[in-house]
């Protein structure tokens, strides 16, 4: 567990409107005032709440599912139907096909979903601990509104730390060297234990730059079931499971049972 810190401004948001759907799901929740919070804030937020570290935990599920029997292997495909086809022995049927390409279901055929959006983030990994997790809702040189954003994620098992970041539809997957100036001042503003006293960004020991592609589908996550026409195949079931933006890790056990819960349906089954 680590402790999470957020700064507000009011001309962001008010404290009053301020109502997470989390609130009574993660530990010491609290509101902090004005004298609770530096000057650049006029309230916060405290509350302690889980951190990991993307690589590790990846790791821990692929480890999983190989103890479990499943079987993993890596290829290009075009449309939906050659996946069902993959391993099959001569003459037998697939039973279905879950689809959790991402972003890329934008482009499998198909699919081809016209309501799924890259939208960019980067961050800076550092070696530099910051011993929590940091939040600022704006400073007058950023808002959320133009797509950048301020926020320190300590990650666990010696993983470093994230600052980032921004948040933006764009392809464009290169590390912008002047956003990241920006994202590591701002990252010391709100978390100046970063840093000794007194230091600047040269403190900062970084590890790499990393920008990714969010899913973001408008409309929310689509997690459904169809059955596509196949000349050869037949009726093919597929379960539909994208689309969860910047929230995967939140919301996969979630958007997994759902999925599970779709694909018991399709084949027959009954719930356990």
């Amino acid at each position: 567990m680590r402790d999470r810190v957020g700064y507000y401004r009011n001309e962001d948001e008010l404290e009053e409107s301020f109502k997470p759907w989390f609130r009574s799901l993660v530990q010491d929740f609290k509101i902090l005032s004005k004298e609770e919070v530096p000057d650049f804030a006029d309230w916060g937020t405290f509350y302690r709440t889980i951190s990991l570290d993307p690589g590790v935990y990846l790791d821990y599920l692929y480890t999983e599912c190989l103890l479990r029997g499943v079987e993993f292997r890596r290829k290009s495909v075009h449309h939906v139907r050659e996946v069902a086809t993959i391993a099959l022995p001569a003459g037998a049927k697939p039973g279905i096909v879950v689809n959790c390409t991402g972003l890329w279901a934008s482009k499998l055929g198909g699919v081809v979903e016209r309501n799924l959006v890259p939208m960019r983030g980067q961050l800076v990994i550092v070696e530099n601990q910051s011993n929590g997790i940091y939040y600022l809702s704006g400073d007058g040189t950023f808002r959320k509104e133009i797509g950048e954003c301020c926020y320190v994620i300590e990650r666990p098992a010696g993983g470093g730390t994230a600052l980032g970041g921004c948040s933006y539809e764009s392809w464009d997957v290169t590390p912008d060297m002047a956003l990241a100036e920006r994202i590591m001042k701002r990252a010391i503003k709100i978390c100046p234990q970063l840093v000794p006293e007194g230091a600047g960004i040269e403190a900062l020991r970084v590890i790499r730059h990393q920008v990714g592609l969010r899913p973001v589908r408008n409309g929310g996550p689509r997690i459904e079931g169809e059955v596509l026409q196949d000349k050869e195949l037949g009726n093919l079931h597929v379960v539909h499971c994208y689309g969860s933006g910047g929230f995967g890790f939140q919301a996969s056990y979630g958007m997994a049972n759902k999925a599970l819960k779709l694909v018991v349906e399709a084949l027959g089954g009954q719930k356990s």
